[in-house]
């Protein structure tokens, strides 16, 4: 937008000067055009900002959508994840030293240091995730959350806030 002005101001700035010949009636018409030029401008940027932001909640909407309504393996790889954890974890601490009390030729398992690093942060986010998980059922008693959620086609409305709300002053109360 900032490559059009540029083109078109001089333009506007030559047509003010032909139509006012005092310079002082010249600055002024120059001086509101300037501002009115400029707060088309920011008006424009807002709204370009608004439609990002709009975007990123229709993305991350979709996302959540997408993990709640997928397949089994979808909503759950996570904890599959956790499972492979441990497994490896106890055949690392339980099932290998004792194969190597009944077999000394059997040696110690060791854990790569990138793998054990891999298996503290899947713990780390599989117990906070579970935690949030807990709190929205909670919180936003999901079905309603969910229902929302759905209903929802661009910016949220007053009655969808108040519905949030309520919804969230239920789950309260019910608790």
């Amino acid at each position: 937008m900032g490559a059009i002005i540029s083109i078109i101001l001089p333009m506007l700035f030559k047509l003010v000067e032909s139509w006012f010949t005092e310079p002082q009636a010249q600055a002024a018409a120059k001086s509101q055009l300037t501002q009115v030029i400029d707060a088309a401008v920011k008006i424009h940027e807002q709204s370009q900002q608004t439609k990002v932001q709009e975007n990123l909640v229709n993305s991350q909407t979709a996302v959540i959508l997408a993990d709640k309504n997928g397949n089994n393996l979808q909503r759950d790889w996570i904890p599959v994840l956790m499972y492979l954890c441990m497994a490896i974890i106890s055949l690392s601490m339980i099932v290998v030293p004792i194969l190597h009390f009944l077999d000394p030729n059997i040696g110690p398992m060791v854990i790569p240091e990138q793998v054990w690093s891999l298996m503290q942060i899947c713990m780390g986010g599989c117990v906070g995730v579970h935690g949030l998980n807990k709190v929205a059922d909670t919180v936003f008693n999901n079905d309603k959350f969910f229902n929302t959620l759905r209903k929802r086609q661009g910016p949220m409305t007053q009655k969808e806030v108040d519905d949030f709300n309520a919804a969230i002053k239920d789950a309260q109360q019910s608790e």
